[in-house]
């Protein structure tokens, strides 16, 4: 499994990067450096070296720190030295005037409008210069602005520090490096961005017109945040209920809904003979609704690992999940290393990870215990029970240091939440889909099957409702509990990695037997 010791050591990377200062002429050093070991190893060590043959590494030493290093200056290169050509030299200003266009979804809070602009042109003291870089413009709550609108920006040009930096949603964009807070806005003629990316944000927009027609407010909203990843309409009272039954996931396009729509996208594809052509189409449905929904990091995450995945099933492989789990990462943060900082990425990654690695196993132990203490009761019977139960309970133990690491109180009702509406969700998200399509070919058709999809959204609602009201629904942990939760949870996920490498190690080693034999 080369490529997974290969892609943590290119987070690593950037791990160190971030926190040292390290010239860019040191990671070059360091990556020729790994470049040459390895040659040395796989030429003249190869038949003793300790990893190339050992059953799970099957890499030089030398290719990691290659790897390492690439992601230490793939760190750099998104900050690089401020010139007169970046927006990051002009920091901070005041009165100064940046041209350029929207380049990601506007993010409508209740407070506030934001977007990123990637400038063209920035005026200062009368002088107009072309430079290049991202601008994080926020304007008042319910600013009407769309993706590809094109603008002259007058206000105070102020930097963006690297903390604040990881807490904004770049949406695929290169690194911010300047902010204007409510400058003064005037529009101007054409339109920039992609236009694929134009032409599917647009067509979110319709369909969000299209899914409010189909079935009552606020499981309209809900649905919205469901199917297409707009839930700017779900109301505060509503999201606060999801947030405290610890079922905030459900609000808004995630990674279960995607390998829903994977599953499906897989099983389509299958019907067209020609392999190629299936998985092609297969990869570019996956890209394209990707792309539709949004693109933030819980749905790129499980998109990418669902495109790693798809050959595999064609031919009959089973994907190893840990893997695709750190290419997909890899890959995320070769593409934006802050996104290894960002709060919807680290969520999404350790829910994944605990399920990958946590669920088989406590599943097993638990259908054992149960069946030695209960042996009445057919393992059968126990299966679907444990199945929503255990789960639900190996992502949120994941989680945990993300949530108190943010000073979030701990649901002490999420696993009766999540066991009664996460069966829900195929049923929502499968009728929504055909009540959306049915409302494109006539809306009458679509509004008739979205009552299917509204009984179980009206249900959704009202068990997070009613269990958010319990007493004691969630605790506040106090600070000092922090490293302790941290550190459990870190040798937690370490003992299962573990267990799972020796059990990958020893299925790999009878393969290689039976194939001798």
């Amino acid at each position: 499994m080369p490529l997974l010791w290969l892609s943590i050591a290119i987070m690593l990377g950037i791990v160190v990067a971030s926190a040292s200062l390290l010239s860019s002429s040191v990671w070059v050093a360091l990556a020729a450096f790994g470049a040459g070991a390895a040659i040395l190893e796989v030429h003249f060590l190869r038949s003793r070296h300790p990893l190339i043959n050992h059953t799970l590494f099957r890499v030089p030493v030398g290719l990691i720190i290659l790897c390492a290093a690439l992601g230490g200056l793939r760190f750099q290169s998104v900050f690089p030295p401020p010139s007169l050509e970046t927006v990051a030299w002009y920091a901070p200003a005041e009165n100064i005037t940046a041209t350029g266009s929207v380049v990601s979804t506007p993010l409508r809070y209740a407070h506030a409008t934001a977007f990123i602009v990637q400038t063209e042109t920035l005026t200062f003291e009368e002088v107009s210069t072309p430079v290049k870089g991202y601008i994080r413009v926020v304007m008042p709550a319910g600013y009407d602005i769309s993706y590809g609108s094109r603008m002259a920006l007058e206000g105070k040009l102020e930097i963006i520090e690297r903390e604040e930096l990881a807490r904004i949603p770049t949406q695929g964009t290169a690194a911010v490096s300047a902010k204007m807070a409510y400058p003064t806005l005037q529009r101007q003629r054409g339109a920039g961005g992609r236009p694929l990316r134009a032409f599917l944000y647009q067509l979110r927009t319709k369909l969000v017109t299209v899914i409010f027609s189909l079935v009552p407010f606020p499981e309209s909203a809900l649905l919205s945040g469901i199917l297409v990843g707009v839930e700017d309409a779900i109301p505060d009272y509503l999201s606060e209920a999801y947030r405290i039954t610890g079922t905030i996931h459900i609000i808004a396009i995630s990674g279960f809904n995607i390998c829903i729509v994977i599953y499906f996208i897989n099983r389509f594809s299958r019907l067209i003979k020609n392999r190629l052509i299936s998985l092609l189409s297969a990869l570019g449905a996956i890209v394209i609704f990707a792309m539709l929904v949004g693109a933030q990091a819980p749905v790129v995450r499980a998109a990418i690992m669902g495109a790693i995945a798809l050959p595999g099933k064609l031919v009959g492989r089973k994907p190893i999940g840990i893997l695709t789990l750190a290419i997909a990462a890899a890959g995320m943060a070769l593409h934006q290393p802050l996104i290894l900082w960002t709060v919807s990425f680290q969520l999404s990654f350790l829910a994944t990870l605990g399920l990958l690695i946590m669920a088989d196993p406590l599943l097993n132990w638990c259908a054992n215990a149960l069946g030695r203490a209960l042996p009445g009761i057919p393992a059968e019977k126990l299966s679907p029970f444990l199945a929503l139960v255990i789960p639900t309970i190996a992502a949120q133990f994941a989680i945990l240091p993300v949530l108190t690491a943010l000073d979030q109180p701990i649901s002490l009702i999420t696993l009766v939440a999540n066991f009664l509406i996460l069966p829900l969700q195929p049923w929502i998200l499968v009728t929504g889909l055909l009540a959306l399509g049915s409302a494109i070919i006539w809306l009458p058709i679509g509004q008739l099957v979205g009552i299917f999809s509204w009984l179980p959204l009206y249900a959704c609602n009202q068990i997070v409702m009613r269990l958010s009201i319990q007493p004691s629904a969630q605790v506040a942990l106090p600070p000092a509990f922090q490293p302790v939760i941290t550190l459990a949870v870190l040798l937690c996920l370490l003992f299962f990695s573990a267990y799972q490498m020796i059990g990958m190690e020893k299925s790999i080693q009878h393969q290689t037997t039976k194939k001798v034999k």
